[in-house]
């Protein structure tokens, strides 16, 4: 999201003049809440940071600047191994899958808005035969008393930090801790969704491998904040990456060369691990707000907790209304929804 550049889009369009199209905008505007603005992220610019460094090439992700990337998130996040994937999406469901293939349990608790239950297609089902429980309200964080109504048994618990869908929001730490010991204490696995862990991590003011320690699986996701072109590492037990890996074999995520994906992930790592407290130091007391909870501190501003002031609600309720404009507008979408049946319509409980 360019902030400037939106503003300035609006007061064009209110004094009649030619509207520029949003695609236009978002490739002019230099400003980011993310680290790299998107000329940074052009075919060209990519190709130019390329040719100016070399690159150890995998074969089939053995070897080269593949296993290095493995390697070095296992270290900053205090996992043992790594493994490195094409998606999130595939990343996901191989750790959710191998959660459950290791317990009695085939369902998986996560809020009703994350990434595995709006924009997954409902894989989980599809592909792995686990059952998605969707648990509290969709406009507003999980609670521990969201998790304390489920009585069936659980294979894992999935936590998204943060909370894209409603606002960026994350939770405390005490509440971020009741809830993966509640996971824990009823000997299910806990995952952490950390697409977005570059950003939110200022915002817990400890280190990454502090956070990624209440969780058995992580995810990263190294072009959300990072500027890379794709590509993304789950990391956990060694027993589980394993089986991770033969699991990306299996969904036809195995390519012969993953060498492009992972070339700049071990400099942008190293850049957010020193970004973060400098750009911390840079920032005004009180920083300005895209209305959504996400600070536009320049380039790694920490996220906000709650929506609290009313313009950050209506920015909220705003972003709720567009998502329904859009399902009323998608007939496919509609018929989708529609023909759930009561079992995936229903809530856990």
């Amino acid at each position: 999201m360019q902030v400037s550049c939106n503003k300035q889009h609006q007061r064009h369009g209110q004094q009649g003049g030619a509207v520029e199209s949003d695609e236009t905008l978002r490739r002019s505007c230099p400003r980011s809440l993310s680290l790299y603005s998107p000329q940074h992220r052009t075919p060209e610019a990519a190709l130019s940071r390329w040719s100016s460094a070399s690159v150890d090439a995998d074969v089939y992700g053995d070897g080269g600047v593949v296993r290095e990337v493995e390697k070095h998130v296992a270290a900053l996040l205090g996992k043992p191994a790594a493994v490195f994937m094409p998606t999130g999406t595939m990343a996901q469901q191989i750790a959710l899958r191998v959660h459950a293939d290791r317990r009695a349990s085939r369902r998986v608790v996560f809020h009703p808005l994350c990434h595995i239950e709006r924009n997954e297609e409902r894989a989980l089902e599809h592909l792995h035969g686990l059952l998605g429980c969707p648990v509290g309200a969709e406009d507003r964080l999980l609670r521990l008393a969201d998790l304390q109504s489920v009585i069936e048994p659980i294979a894992a618990l999935v936590l998204e930090l943060p909370q894209r869908m409603i606002g960026a929001q994350l939770p405390s730490w005490p509440e971020l801790v009741v809830q993966t010991s509640w996971a824990r204490d009823r000997g299910a696995a806990v995952h952490l969704d950390g697409a977005r862990l570059w950003e939110a991590q200022p915002f817990y003011g400890r280190p990454h491998a502090e956070i990624a320690d209440l969780f058995d699986t992580v995810y990263v996701s190294f072009y959300k904040g990072l500027g890379g072109i794709g590509g993304c590492a789950l990391a956990g037990p060694e027993e589980d990456i394993e089986q991770a890996r033969v699991w990306r074999t299996r969904h036809g995520g195995l390519m012969y060369a993953m060498w492009p994906y992972g070339r700049w992930s071990p400099r942008t790592l190293t850049t957010a691990r020193a970004a973060t407290p400098a750009s911390q130091a840079r920032c005004p007391r009180e920083p300005t707000s895209c209305g959504c909870g996400i600070s536009t501190r320049q380039p790694w501003g920490p996220m906000r907790s709650r929506c609290k002031a009313p313009s950050r609600r209506r920015s909220c309720r705003r972003s709720r209304s567009t998502e329904r404009q859009w399902r009323a507008a998608s007939p496919q979408s509609a018929k989708a929804t529609s023909t759930r049946s009561p079992r995936q319509r229903r809530r856990c409980t």
